[in-house]
């Protein structure tokens, strides 16, 4: 599937390693996984809501990294955990949280 006609806002663009794969950290607490040669989406990763009360302009800013064997996708969450997932399938693997 292709990104279509839908108005994303991204907040950060960034390849994985090996330059296949573009990570897209969209406003909506998503992030695109996609094709970097055809265009399409290849997973869409959903982080959490934010806690309420939190400031509205820190709702919009996490990172989001590969690893350097292009495994596993690492993100922050707006919930303040460390979210991971398979980066052939789109599975969140873990979450951290708890950490100070």
């Amino acid at each position: 599937a292709g990104m279509d006609n839908d108005p994303y806002q991204f907040t950060s663009l960034k390849f994985n390693y090996d330059g296949s794969r573009i990570l897209a950290t969209v406003q909506g607490n998503q992030i695109l996984v996609l094709d970097a040669y055809q265009g399409g989406t290849l997973h869409t990763l959903r982080l959490p809501p934010p806690p309420p009360g939190m400031d509205v302009d820190q709702k919009q800013h996490f990172e989001v990294s590969c690893s350097p064997d292009d495994q596993w996708i690492i993100s922050g969450a707006p919930d303040s955990t460390i979210r991971v997932w398979s980066s052939a399938t789109g599975e969140e693997v873990a979450s951290l949280s708890g950490l100070e």
